[in-house]
């Protein structure tokens, strides 16, 4: 029996078909199969040999060859929208709302911390729906271009982000801090740009990140007056590491000089939790100030700004108050920009923009010559120790980021620079000091422009859109929230709030989106995305 030669129309697996590929081809093939089958051998037994102490090289080409069939899987019609969009508002709930250090702990694994758990089936539906879905890709290519610096620069950044790991001296951590990094910021980041364009998103994000606002808050509160972290003691034990760090979370946080205690509620510090309450005080004070929500909303929100307040109190930050102030007051003048541009005759705007250089500059003064405003603004003589640390930090490390222009690997920052604090930890306080030291000079510039284009972008597009329209109307608490964070990471190295931070990136980029497309579609002369005629190019 003569068998049928196969042909390009002969299905061979649906929706595989026969390519009639030549006898070198399917070669190269079989050799390909047949080396990577001896490699498989050495592979098996160096990892029975040395699991669990060098697990994280091991995973590598596991992850290679999930890239790889990604890569090879047929197309799709649809892509896990929903699925993805689920699991975006819970990797959020888990980053600001739970303690992320405590997670599932079993011999020869890392940890399983609920961001990892839920992050990394929401990678791997990222990469197949990019790989297999047309739809999905040219949607979010449209979203991005709107403000194509943003994700030109948030690519730079990756890419130097990956590029490190050549210049690690500990390959298994700066792989697992890459991880991390890609799942918690540039994951989110691509997502919320993909899901926010539509309707009623950004809204619900808003409220959700006000809601988490005052939960761990509260939890703040009682800690400070217990004077201890409420579940220390109470963990178990497959909850818990073993090398103790967990342990030292849980002992809670106090000043070395005065003895008094500093509440961290969820967080790893009470610097991160002071961090995360100064990001998300905009946000109420935007529905306190909106006249399209109803009165009992306003009056929640403008109740809960000196709840925030009193919250980073608790935390005894000059970080937090220094978020605080920022985002308040950079709100307040993009409010009366808006309210101006809207209602020219309302006299609630041309007062608050005349008034707001004397604003500050009284602020300032209060803060230098009020003795309690000072002490909690500027610090006295306790936080002489953190300031010149600061201070000798960078003296130590622009020689090391001058001699390693591409930096020390991804996760490596602190160990590169080498200062221990009074009590014998390993430390970086500055977050700028940290990037310049873990990818080097370009991936400074390139995460810092990341932050800048947004929020130049948020604070121009904030000024237009219709009063009724509730998510363009976000900008402005998400450019005041960036501008802040920016400010704080100066003095802040910790990446507890660095997700959140990505994901209002990514909702700006997505409501810049909808706001340049609904105008283009309403004025002809406007182009869309990139281009410079119209009345938006004039902003």
């Amino acid at each position: 029996m003569s068998r049928k030669p196969i042909s390009e129309s002969t299905p061979l697996l649906k929706p595989y078909f026969g390519a009639g590929a030549p006898a070198r081809a399917r070669n190269i093939v079989l050799g390909t199969a047949a080396i990577a089958t001896l490699l498989c051998l050495p592979y098996g037994f160096y990892y029975a040999l040395l699991t669990p102490w060098l697990l994280v090289p091991f995973i590598v080409p596991v992850a290679i060859l999930l890239a790889v069939v990604i890569w090879v899987l047929p197309g799709s019609r649809t892509a896990p929208v929903k699925t993805m969009e689920g699991m975006l508002f819970v990797l959020f709930a888990a980053l600001v709302a739970w303690p992320n250090y405590l997670a599932l702990t079993f011999p020869g694994l890392p940890w399983m911390t609920v961001s990892r758990l839920v992050g990394t089936p929401m990678v791997i539906l990222l990469l197949v729906s990019l790989s297999t879905n047309a739809d999905f890709r040219k949607k979010l290519a449209e979203v991005l271009n709107a403000v194509p610096a943003v994700w030109k620069c948030l690519a730079a950044f990756t890419a130097l982000q990956t590029l490190s790991i050549v210049f690690t001296s500990q390959f298994g951590v700066s792989i697992s801090k890459l991880v991390v990094h890609l799942t918690n910021e540039t994951a989110a980041f691509l997502l919320c740009a993909y899901m926010f364009r539509r309707s009623g998103r950004a809204e619900l994000w808003a409220y959700l990140l006000w809601g988490f606002a005052i939960f761990v808050g509260l939890i703040g509160i009682e800690e400070f007056r217990q004077q201890r972290v409420l579940w220390g003691g109470h963990v178990p034990s497959f909850l818990l590491p073993p090398d103790g760090l967990v342990d030292k979370i849980l002992v809670g946080s106090t000043r070395a000089t005065t003895g008094e205690y500093r509440a961290q509620s969820v967080f790893t510090t009470s610097l991160a939790f002071s961090e995360f309450m100064a990001l998300a005080i905009p946000f109420p004070l935007h529905f306190a100030m909106s006249r399209t929500y109803r009165p009992w909303i306003r009056l929640a929100g403008g109740a809960s700004v000196p709840f925030i307040v009193l919250v980073i109190l608790d935390s005894g930050s000059r970080l937090g108050l220094l978020g605080l102030f920022l985002a308040t007051i950079l709100y307040l003048l993009l409010w009366a920009l808006r309210l101006q541009r809207k209602s020219p005759g309302n006299l609630m705007a041309p007062t608050i923009i005349v008034a707001y250089p004397a604003l500050f500059s009284a602020f300032i003064a209060a803060s230098l010559v009020v003795g309690r405003i000072k002490a909690k603004v500027w610090g006295m003589g306790q936080y002489d120790d953190s300031n010149q640390a600061r201070i000798d930090q960078w003296h130590m490390g622009l020689p090391k980021i001058l001699t390693h222009p591409l930096g020390h690997g991804v996760g490596q920052g602190a160990e590169a620079l080498g200062y221990f604090n009074a009590a014998g930890t390993l430390t970086i306080d500055s977050y700028y000091l940290n990037v310049a030291m873990e990818y080097g000079i370009v991936g400074f510039l390139a995460f810092f422009a990341i932050f800048v284009v947004s929020a130049y972008n948020g604070a121009k597009y904030s000024l237009l859109g219709d009063e009724e329209d509730r998510d363009i109307a976000f900008l402005m608490p998400l450019t005041a929230a960036v501008v802040a964070f920016l400010a704080m990471k100066a003095f802040f190295a910790q990446e507890d709030n660095n997700g959140l931070a990505f994901m209002m990136m990514g909702i700006t980029v997505a409501l810049v989106y909808r706001l340049r497309r609904r105008e283009a579609e309403g004025n002809p002369r406007i182009v869309p995305a990139g281009g410079r005629s119209g009345r938006l190019a004039r902003i």
